[in-house]
């Protein structure tokens, strides 16, 4: 059999099943290529490195020299060997479920990661619903002051007719009085026709005769300018009767219109007053959730961090090269 340069290098590693070594140095030795593979074979299967395959070797020779040394000791030797195998493979059985559910707990916390970012994102959607429909009540409420000033328009219209009516009314009032003093100039004339009457009674026939005739073309001049001041005066009261009645109903509308405008802008208002409140309890609900899941993300990625940087960290494992 061949043999070949084996070099058994330990390094100074500590663990918790360890206690501190002296400064460990390098040293070669000469083994066969066959002890040197069962020697790597037997540390892998019993989960050693090669520094710990080597020690426990050495504590097996110590333990054959200590039943040979002790013989009545023996059974006491080989019960404390098989108890102390079954602490080590204890031990390794206990690092393998650890190692286990570090990957376990690892899956797990990226799993509840997942699904924080996935209701933090939830929520952020959630928040810009809300902002939207608050804007739209915000465009409710400008709609409804637009319809309350397109009211005060209105109303402001009505009012200008009625102003309009009213001048129109007043027209009519001067009109009647003009006819009234027209009226009154016929009258005076006609005491004037009187006078001459009495002057010319001691006149000839043809002056009676004309006087006659002047008498009859007066009355008829006084019937037609009655019945044009009655006619004048009957159209006028209309007019105004007219007139008051459409005021009266301008008025009317105009009372109704504020009153309908006063209560539309109440109710706009009030409701958007109450969405306006709605919509922000909703917001600082959502961002106080937001936050304190932000949080609990922010701590659980500190928490897998630092599991991550403990899971690489370990001593150095001495090597057969």
């Amino acid at each position: 059999m061949n043999e070949t340069e084996q070099k058994i290098t330990t390094t100074a590693a500590q663990t918790e099943q360890q206690k501190p070594k002296s400064e460990i140095k390098q040293t070669n030795f000469r083994i066969a290529q066959d002890a040197a593979d069962k020697f790597r074979a037997y540390c892998e299967a019993n989960g050693l490195n090669q520094a710990q395959g080597f020690d426990h070797l050495i504590e097996i020779l110590d333990m054959d020299q200590a039943k040979t040394a002790l013989p009545d000791q023996a059974a006491d030797i080989d019960l404390f060997k098989t108890q102390a195998q079954d602490l080590i493979n204890s031990y390794l059985h206990a690092l393998s479920v650890s190692a286990n559910f570090q990957k376990l707990a690892t899956e797990h916390h990226w799993a509840d990661l997942v699904g924080a970012n996935k209701t933090i994102d939830d929520l952020r959607s959630q928040l810009d619903a809300a902002k939207a429909a608050q804007k739209a009540s915000e465009e409710t409420v400008a709609a409804a002051l637009q319809s309350a000033a397109q009211a005060d328009k209105d109303v402001q219209q009505a009012k200008d007719q009625a102003e309009t009516a009213q001048q129109l009314a007043d027209e009519r009032e001067k009109n009647i009085n003009m006819l009234t003093d027209k009226l009154r100039v016929a009258e005076e004339k006609a005491d004037g026709y009187d006078a001459l009457k009495e002057q010319a009674q001691t006149a000839e026939s043809v002056l009676k005769a004309l006087q006659t005739e002047m008498d009859q073309k007066l009355k008829a001049a006084e019937k037609d300018s009655e019945i044009a001041l009655l006619k004048a005066q009957s159209e006028a009261d209309k007019r105004i009767a007219e007139a008051q009645a459409k005021t009266k109903e301008t008025e009317q509308r105009l009372k109704d219109a504020e009153k309908d405008a006063r209560i539309a802008q109440l109710e706009a208002q009030a409701k958007a007053d109450k969405q306006i409140a709605d919509q922000q309890s909703k917001i600082e609900h959502l961002e106080a959730r937001i936050q304190e899941l932000s949080a609990a993300l922010d701590a659980a990625q500190k928490a897998q961090k630092e599991k991550s940087q403990k899971a690489q960290e370990g001593p150095e494992s001495p090597s057969v090269d």
